[in-house]
């Protein structure tokens, strides 16, 4: 059967006298307190005579005030109202105080002193009986220690009884002080409920209340919020293991400077604010980025609560996909959209085949020779278009406009001649007749008068001699889907930094921290321990 580990630390002898010591000095003080808490109850009981005799004086001095309430003058007649409008107003605040404040105050202060006085007694002699009791058995079991043959197990007994003995000493300093705090608060929360109830007649000291209120509502119910100084001879400190070897000197002195502590690096909730905190400079291009390598080597970076915060942060999706939706500006129609750069990305590119065919090759050494004239529309018999215009016929000349489509005129009707090569550049054709009908276009070479020509290249036939791009890489994503494997992040192999911050960015720095942790702070509650004090909790150089 295993036994239940026992994660008890001793303390040192010094931290054991001293828990003696304070243990001692605030029960001596309690038992002085006492007293002078009756004479506060004495007192009040004379207040609150003087107080009752005051108000029945008050009385008296609104009925003589009805005396002299006829003036004989209206606006004095109504003066007068008023005064003792306000002489009664005060009468019954008064009243109310007597009843709800000081009558109440002197029973909360009498059930106080009952009680305290009964537990101080008992805490006495209880301390006193227990002290004595593991003070005999730790010094018999010293004594086996030095004269049994067994020293080992002579000596786990002495460590039982010295572990037992500072637990029953640890917990008189904790009943003892919060006896004492519970005494105080109780009349400082006595007196707050006082001042509460004369506010409405005593106008000075209410308002004065006012402003007092919240800290003195804490500071009354607040029992459990221990002096530093004594917080660690109370409580069993726990001891925590960070991982500081990836930190440079760097970062622990801006830390340090912060007000943090190596302990605060445990804290994963801690530790993921700041690495939010610094990859938002980060990010605006203020700090290096191996600050975050830094603090993730940690071990206490929330991947989690950070996968959310950028999830939170992370933009709306912008550009093409609303520029397609309907409605939109730029947006005509599906034949003629045009997809953007985003749109065609790791799409197979698509070729544009609207720029002319090269020109055949010139004779005779002529310039300027015009593009070919545009396909002709179908004429529904299958006749080829017209050819194109004789080379050679152009040197500054403008060329001849192209000829309209052809309509049907029959298969068999063989088509005019081409103009002869070789006409001077400076003699046009003579134009048609205007009632002539064009001539058909010639049918194409080497083809019968039924067989269309060649398709123009298209989307889906680019011609042979345009090039296909080269595929690009590989991207990351199917690099992993083809079974790539990442390096963790435990195999990674930190480097120095890169870089040394600025003065500047580490008094930027500083004090972004130094707000982040006062942020922090202000949030913990009242009764929450915090070791800022704790001089072990250092760095080290």
């Amino acid at each position: 059967m295993t036994q239940k580990k026992d994660d008890f630390n001793l303390k040192s002898k010094e931290e054991e006298k001293q828990m003696i010591e304070f243990t001692n000095a605030l029960q001596d003080n309690m038992k002085k307190v006492l007293p002078n808490l009756k004479k506060v109850i004495e007192t009040l009981e004379q207040y609150c005579e003087t107080e009752t005799a005051l108000n029945q004086v008050t009385v008296k001095v609104i009925t003589a005030l009805d005396g002299i309430a006829e003036t004989g003058m209206g606006d004095f007649n109504k003066g007068i109202a008023v005064v003792r409008e306000i002489l009664c107003d005060l009468y019954n605040g008064r009243q109310t105080s007597i009843n709800q404040g000081t009558l109440m105050l002197l029973d909360s202060l009498k059930k106080e002193y009952t009680a305290r006085s009964k537990e101080v007694q008992q805490l006495s002699t209880s301390t006193s009986k227990e002290r004595k009791k593991f003070d005999q058995d730790l010094s018999n079991a010293e004594k086996k220690t030095a004269s049994t043959s067994n020293f080992k197990e002579a000596m786990e007994e002495y460590k039982r009884i010295e572990k037992e003995r500072q637990k029953i000493l640890m917990s008189h300093l904790q009943v003892t002080v919060m006896s004492n705090r519970a005494t105080f608060g109780s009349i400082i929360g006595s007196f707050a409920l006082f001042f509460k109830s004369t506010g409405s007649s005593l106008t000075s000291s209410g308002d004065k209340f006012i402003s007092y209120e919240p800290w003195l509502n804490k500071l009354s119910k607040s029992k459990s919020n221990i002096p530093r100084e004594l917080r660690a001879l109370m409580t069993n400190k726990k001891q925590s293991y960070v991982n500081l070897s990836g930190i440079s000197t760097e970062l622990k002195q801006i830390l340090k400077s912060a007000r943090l502590k190596p302990s605060h690096l445990a804290n994963k909730e801690i530790v993921t604010q700041l690495y939010i905190t610094i990859k938002q400079m980060v990010d605006a291009g203020q700090l290096p980025s191996d600050l975050l390598d830094q603090l993730k080597t940690t071990g206490n970076v929330d991947e989690r609560v950070l996968q959310q915060t950028q999830t939170a942060r992370r933009p709306t999706k912008t550009g093409w996909v609303s520029a397609r939706v309907p409605g939109k500006g730029g947006f005509k129609s599906k034949s003629n959209s045009q997809p953007s750069q985003k749109a065609t990305y790791n799409q197979q590119p698509t070729q544009s085949f609207n720029a002319p065919p090269p020109p055949p090759p010139s004779y005779g050494g002529h310039h300027n020779v015009p593009p070919p004239p545009p396909p002709a529309f179908d004429t529904g018999c299958g006749v080829p278009p017209p050819p194109p215009p004789a080379r050679g016929t152009s040197c500054g000349a403008p060329p001849p406009p192209p000829p309209p489509p052809a309509f049907d005129t029959g298969c068999g009707v063989p088509p005019p001649p081409p103009p002869a090569r070789g006409t001077g550049c400076g003699a046009p054709p003579p134009p048609p007749p205007l009632n002539a009908p064009p001539p058909p276009p010639p049918p194409a070479r080497g083809t019968g008068c039924g067989v269309p020509p060649p398709p123009p290249p298209s989307l889906n036939n680019p011609p042979s001699n345009i090039s296909t791009p080269k595929a690009s890489a590989p991207s990351l994503l199917d690099q992993i889907r083809g079974g790539t494997s990442l390096k963790k992040s435990t195999d990674r192999v930190l480097q120095p930094p890169k870089e040394e911050l600025t003065a500047q960015q580490k008094g930027d720095l500083t004090s972004l921290l130094c707000g982040v942790m006062a942020n922090r702070r202000k949030d913990i509650a009242d009764d929450e321990y915090d070791d800022d004090d704790d001089s072990s909790d250092e760095w080290s150089e």
